[in-house]
């Protein structure tokens, strides 16, 4: 039925979509002077040698070993200062490669809502989409034109288009919800 109502030109047409479109960084320069929000994925990658801050990964790990503490770990907010303090100590405590300093972030200071919320604003703040709107709408397509069978290779030589820092922060972000989900009859 979702064939019947599909152009197939619109799902076939990959000639408009170039990696060099796909892996333009933006003309903005909003990010100088930042060293982890709001800082594009490929200049902290061409900066720094890794994808993601290791703030944010750490941030990350300390959520999976503290989710299931919590009942609803991304529905109820932080604290707002407190939420504030460790957005400062995350950039503060980046350096230009990417390291932090010897005295690292303790996240066990923090309650796991807002090491939540800190999560949420990088993501958030980032200037480009982890996937751009040109494969969003050829992957929307994609699901609407063919079969279930089909759909998971579309969708694998899909993501094969996007640029290699938005992959790999997909794929942290997808394991992190996995890893969060197996604990979801304790945080809902």
């Amino acid at each position: 039925m979702a064939q019947e109502n599909c152009n197939p030109n619109d799902v076939y047409n990959y000639e408009t979509i170039t990696l060099a479109k796909i892996n333009k960084l933006p003309k903005s320069t909003t990010w100088k002077g930042k060293r982890v929000f709001g800082v594009p994925l490929r200049v902290y990658q061409q900066t720094t040698g890794h994808v993601l801050p290791m703030s944010i990964v750490n941030a990350l790990q300390y959520l999976r070993i503290n989710a299931g503490k919590c009942d609803g770990l991304f529905r109820k907010p932080g604290v707002k200062s407190k939420i504030d303090h460790l957005r400062s100590q995350i950039e503060l405590k980046n350096d230009s490669y990417g390291e932090q300093h010897a005295e690292t972030i303790k996240f066990d200071d923090y309650q796991p809502f807002v090491v939540a919320d800190v999560i949420r604003q990088y993501f958030r703040e980032l200037p480009e989409c982890i996937i751009p709107p040109s494969i969003t709408s050829l992957l929307c397509n994609l699901l609407k034109c063919i079969t279930q069978e089909e759909q998971l290779i579309a969708l694998r030589l899909t993501f094969l288009m996007l640029p290699d820092e938005s992959r790999e922060v997909l794929e942290t972000i997808l394991r992190f919800l996995l890893d969060i989900s197996i604990r979801s009859g304790n945080n809902q």
